[in-house]
């Protein structure tokens, strides 16, 4: 059954996975451009996602998954000129026969990959930030941030209709670190320990927390992106996922999600 179904605060909103009916998606833009905190499919895992530009929401969305200020997130970008704005771009070759990253980015994206760049001053401090732990104070900014451009209809259509990025952190199951139980309703120091993948169970655990919304196209595969890191001349493999990363030069010894 598709359509938009009410669960206390948090809006279920059920849509075909090919983006057929992203007229339903109207409620879920219109509380972005608010300062909502909602979940997102992409082409990989369900992904935690407000307006990047929102300072409010992005706390928002760290308190909902109960996550410290210096844990990075993602920023997902409709269109390569968004990237351009909110990073220092893809390096250059160097040598003769280097990868060109940024044709390499061309040829994959959109796809399923998290590209690591250098961050520009466009990108928000709330985005890229370390806390100081004693004080609370910010200390220092992060350099880099992870950049995707998901080859998925509905999050194309919620990036298109938005007007720009949004902000991103895969959903996960949350727990203490000296206990291995799910603590959805207390508080304390978190650390992720398994990807989610059906947007019912995420409805029930994230609603009472203050999320405004998901958007369900129904389970994904426990697949995540690949993540390269470009912040050097050379690519550098950081995590293996649904992403070749051949197509930057790496040749991939041993495919192990984490």
């Amino acid at each position: 059954m598709r359509g938009t179904v009410q669960s206390g605060t948090c809006e279920h909103v059920r849509v075909k996975g090919d983006g057929s009916d992203a007229w339903r998606l109207s409620g879920a833009v219109e509380m972005l451009r608010k300062g909502g905190v909602g979940i997102v499919p992409t082409d990989t895992l369900y992904a935690f996602a407000c307006n990047v530009e929102d300072a409010r929401a992005v706390e928002k969305l760290r308190r909902i998954k109960r996550i410290k200020k210096n844990k990075p997130l993602s920023i997902l970008c409709g269109k390569f000129s968004e990237i351009d704005k909110y990073t220092l771009g893809f390096p250059a070759p160097t040598r003769p026969g280097q990868t060109d990253a940024f044709r390499a980015a061309k040829q994959v994206l959109p796809g399923p990959y998290t590209c690591i760049l250098l961050a520009s001053k466009n990108l928000p401090k709330e985005c890229v930030r370390d806390a100081d732990a004693k004080k609370g104070k910010l200390k220092k900014s992060r350099r880099t941030v992870g950049v995707r451009m998901p080859d998925d209809p509905v999050c194309k259509h919620l990036l298109r209709e938005l007007g720009g990025p949004m902000l991103s952190s895969s959903v996960t199951r949350m727990k203490a670190p000296s206990s291995a139980e799910d603590l959805w309703e207390e508080e304390g120091e978190y650390e992720e320990y398994e990807w989610m993948v059906d947007p019912a169970l995420m409805v029930d655990a994230f609603g009472s927390r203050g999320l405004d919304f998901v958007v369900d196209v129904g389970p994904r595969p426990k697949e995540p992106s690949t993540v390269i890191d470009l912040t050097e001349s050379e690519p550098v493999l950081v995590r293996a996922g649904k992403g070749d990363p051949s197509s930057f030069g790496i040749v991939e010894e041993e495919k192990v999600f984490f």
